[in-house]
């Protein structure tokens, strides 16, 4: 199908519903930042690779195997009815696909497919119409630097054509498909452009440029100041010192690698709104970069849309102004043949200044943030008191059970489910 040249903007809306384990999912972009939570399995990368396609990531997804076509066929027209009634006048059944939702820009909206009857094990989700939007895709798999000893050989080129090797570096590490040369490796790309740019009076404005976006993104404690070209190296000059970028960290190569990926695409027209899809960003970074890395790259990007997937609490709540969503899962009618169907859930009312773990408990769903071992001694601990009564007895052996294990902190957390269950059990009886 025949991609429409004309730019559709920023994101607006994505709904998708009726497929794999989503029974409905609704988003509403902010302008700036939006961030998709839950748990490992909920659909957030699916989600990612959707709004991808637009920028060139048609990312295969397994499929039933060719004997399963049949049952297929089945679900879907089974689930095509929810759709249906859920995106009036949108949802519709061609002889080769099925639509499961739709995306909306500022100025167009777009039919989710997923092809039937395929007798192969992977399809690709299609969108009617493609369009080309601007923006880019970060996966989560971060580079790394691989120090190699074969003479730098620097590619003196323009932004859009850097950006362009860059992203085939990456889309072919990612996908294992390409060479396996060292000198082939996303980090080693940008290395040997950096080492180009540094060298030649024409593009030092490129290095100059690219540096003022990383002295934002960097922590502070880095002093970083600038990249300069010597020999056969490219080198950090920092205000504690100078050492080659094959030695930084793994958390400092993943913020050159987020900052080189958004800045090489932007520098062709930096005014211009675009949208950065980014999943997990917090790979590779210390808890104070995970805490930072959005403000800051909202700060060095101010034309940039992100909408980013990551279940760490402190990049979360990292940015006050954030639209954010979980994936959560739950219970559905028998007649649906599933058991249990991803919603999104939008958390405007949820403590963004909380703790790590009450992040966890109240927007990732997590019960306990404690090790299994010490949450299995206080459920064990709580059911016994419970079923002793609310006696100063068993409130008494509920102490010294916990003491025992060295969890007389939770103290107050164990004695609140006794209270809980206890005024469950009478509205039982009553």
């Amino acid at each position: 199908m025949e991609e429409q040249a004309v730019n559709p903007g920023r994101l607006r809306q994505l709904t998708i519903g009726a497929w794999r384990q989503f029974e409905r999912v609704d988003f509403a972009f902010d302008a700036r930042l939006t961030i998709l939570t839950g748990a490992n399995g909920a659909g957030k990368t699916t989600i990612l690779n959707i709004l991808a396609q637009p920028f060139g990531w048609n990312i295969p997804m397994a499929s039933l195997p060719p004997g399963l076509a049949q049952i297929a066929s089945l679900l879907n027209g089974i689930w095509q009815g929810a759709l249906s009634a859920m995106l009036p006048g949108q949802s519709s059944i061609s002889t080769d696909a099925v639509t499961i939702g739709k995306l909306v820009y500022d100025e167009r909206e777009i039919e989710v497919l997923i092809p039937i009857n395929t007798e192969r094990h992977t399809f690709t989700v299609e969108l009617r119409p493609l369009v080309q939007a601007r923006g880019i895709y970060i996966p989560s798999h971060r580079p790394v630097f691989v120090p190699i000893e074969s003479k730098l050989r620097g590619r003196n080129s323009s932004m859009v054509a850097a950006h362009r090797q860059y992203v085939e570096a990456v889309r072919s590490a990612w996908m294992r498909t390409g060479s396996k040369a060292a000198s082939d490796m996303p980090l080693e790309v940008l290395k040997r452009t950096l080492y180009a740019w540094a060298s030649s009076e024409e593009t030092l404005p490129f290095v100059i440029a690219f540096a003022e976006k990383l002295r934002i993104v960097l922590p502070a404690s880095l002093e970083f100041e600038m990249f300069t070209a010597m020999n056969n190296e490219v080198i950090l000059n920092t205000g504690t010192g100078d050492f080659p970028l094959d030695a930084v960290s793994g958390g400092i190569a993943a913020m050159i690698d987020l900052t080189w990926h958004i800045f090489t695409y932007a520098a062709e027209a930096p005014s211009e709104p675009f949208i950065v899809l980014i999943d997990e960003p917090e790979n590779h970074l210390h808890p104070e970069m995970q805490r930072s890395v959005l403000p800051k790259l909202l700060h060095a990007f101010p034309s940039a849309q992100f909408v980013v997937a990551s279940h760490e609490p402190l990049v979360v709540t990292s940015v006050e102004s954030a639209s954010v969503y979980a994936l959560r899962y739950h219970d559905v009618p028998d007649q649906s043949l599933r058991r249990r169907a991803v919603y999104a859930e939008p958390l405007a009312e949820y403590n963004r200044a909380g703790t790590a773990n009450e992040v966890l408990r109240e927007v990732l769903g997590l019960g306990y943030t404690m090790p299994v071992w010490a949450a299995n001694v206080i459920d064990s601990a709580v059911s016994t008191a419970s079923a002793a009564g609310f006696s100063e007895e068993a409130l008494s052996k509920l102490v010294g059970t916990l003491r025992d294990h060295a969890l007389q902190d939770y103290g107050p957390q164990a004695l609140e489910e006794v209270s809980r269950r206890a005024n469950q059990s009478k509205a039982v009886r009553q």
